[in-house]
């Protein structure tokens, strides 16, 4: 019995002479003989060899590494545990409108909290607030400043509106309020402590400068409020 198989390399085994191999390498045709006891086994694997060589099913070359390819819109990195942006506290400015901090979030923020009816303590954060704007304005840094109430039961959207006008703050600040739980959560992120005392709310000054990824860089209060601005 004669195999004569034209494929690149083969290699058969017969199913009862597993210690039998019949190679046959590229671009090489043999004419095998077979002895007559060993056909059966053979028959049946030249014949399979044969029908895959025809079929071209001979394995493929190795291709070129694959890479993998993300087609989806990337993601933005989600804020640091400890950013100002990663609260979900909502705000309502002196226009009336909704706010979150994470409306600016990719800016620097300059944050403080107030309240309208302050004689003591507030004027003086209001004085250093304007000279750390002035600070930025003369680097030519841009940076978000936010002023928060103390007292949102009192402090209105139209009092917020009505106190930036009469003590002339800059248009491009933003004067909040918000419900009291959020306020008190603010308050102690900034280290502000406050004691109600009946008709006014005896409190400490304190001015945190944020970094574009809501981290808190730089802090003003006690005695530094009276010093100059220097970031």
């Amino acid at each position: 019995m004669i195999c004569e198989v034209a494929w690149p390399r083969v290699s058969l085994v017969a199913e009862n002479e597993p210690g039998l191999i019949l190679v046959i390498p590229r671009r090489k045709r043999r004419a095998v003989a077979i002895p007559r006891r060993k056909r059966r086994g053979i028959a049946a694997a030249c014949a399979l060899a044969g029908a895959l060589a025809a079929a071209g099913c001979a394995p493929l070359p190795p291709g070129p590494p694959v890479r993998e390819v993300n087609h989806g819109a990337a993601t933005a990195s989600p804020a640091p545990r400890n950013s100002l942006f990663s609260h979900d506290w909502t705000w309502t400015d002196e226009k009336g409108q909704p706010v979150t901090f994470a409306h600016w979030a990719g800016k620097p923020l300059v944050v403080t909290a107030i309240f309208t009816q302050c004689r003591a303590t507030c004027p003086r954060t209001i004085a250093k607030l304007l000279k750390v704007y002035d600070s930025f304005r003369a680097q030519g840094r841009d940076a978000q400043f936010l002023v928060v109430t103390l007292d949102p039961a009192n402090d209105t959207p139209a009092v917020l509106q009505h106190f930036k006008t009469e003590s002339g703050l800059p248009d491009a600040w933003h004067l909040l309020a918000g419900n009291i739980h959020d306020t008190r959560d603010l308050r102690d992120l900034l280290g502000i402590h406050v004691i109600d005392d009946g008709p006014h709310l005896l409190h400490d000054g304190r001015i945190l400068v944020f970094d574009e990824m809501g981290v808190a860089t730089h802090s003003y209060g006690g005695y530094s409020l009276d010093q100059e601005a220097s970031l």
